[in-house]
């Protein structure tokens, strides 16, 4: 949504979110930052490993398409098979601006 992630410092978001659960335990930006957000990167990197090592074969996909609005994004998606069952995982998404060029999507 293109929100700041400071918006969990915001007065308003945190009465809307103790309405929604009243569990909710509030959380300020810099231990969303500093702490929350690099474990979490942590932990997916190091399950996507663990597939790639379990994996006999993995294929990526690389992909770019426009919205109805035409703002193009660019993806990277990981498939592999596991025990019998397709596993798909999308590595990257983001907004692609500028022509879409060899050089420019290497870049990326």
């Amino acid at each position: 949504m293109g929100l700041s992630l400071s918006i969990v410092d915001n007065t308003s978001f945190n009465d809307f979110m103790n309405d929604v659960d009243s569990k909710y335990k509030h959380i300020h930006r810099r231990d969303l930052t500093h702490s929350f957000l690099p474990a979490l990167h942590k932990k997916c990197t190091s399950k996507l490993q663990e597939i790639c090592a379990e994996a006999k074969h993995v294929s990526l996909t690389l992909d770019i398409w426009c919205d109805r609005r035409m703002r193009s994004y660019f993806g990277v998606t990981l498939h592999t098979i596991i025990d019998d069952k397709y596993k798909t995982f999308l590595l990257s998404f983001k907004r692609l601006e500028g022509k879409h060029t060899s050089d420019k999507l290497a870049a990326e």
